[in-house]
């Protein structure tokens, strides 16, 4: 019985072998390699012919910097009654609507508008 039972088992695992196929199963970094390279491929195709007939494309002057009238020292915000220098950071973030400008910072001081704390202005 059990050299039957041997036999079987043999006979199996040699039809497993035959049929097997030729390549070792590739790891999952194998086949992401593999699919990198083809996804690259594709790409290449693509662009070989585009490239050809496309101009280069036309370079463009960088955007003038919104600048804060230079007679107004200081440049206050209607929404936070805070006040700024004009070179100050939050100053570029505010939206022209809410800026009111001022000569000096004694004069927003007196309009109730509050020093901002990062540009401390004087």
């Amino acid at each position: 019985m059990k050299r039957l039972l041997f036999t079987l088992f043999l006979a199996s695992s040699v039809l497993a072998v035959a049929q097997a196929p030729a390549a070792p199963p590739q790891t999952k970094a194998e086949k992401k390699a593999a699919k990198k390279a083809e996804k690259k491929a594709a790409q290449e195709a693509k662009a070989a012919p585009a490239t050809a007939a496309k101009p280069a494309p036309a370079t463009r002057p960088a955007p003038a910097a919104k600048a804060v009238p230079s007679a107004s020292a200081i440049v206050a915000n209607k929404d936070s009654k805070t006040f700024h220098r004009a070179d100050c950071t939050f100053v570029a973030k505010m939206k022209p609507a809410n800026r009111v400008a001022f000569a000096n910072a004694a004069e927003a001081a007196r309009a109730g508008y509050k020093p901002c704390k990062v540009c401390k202005p004087e």
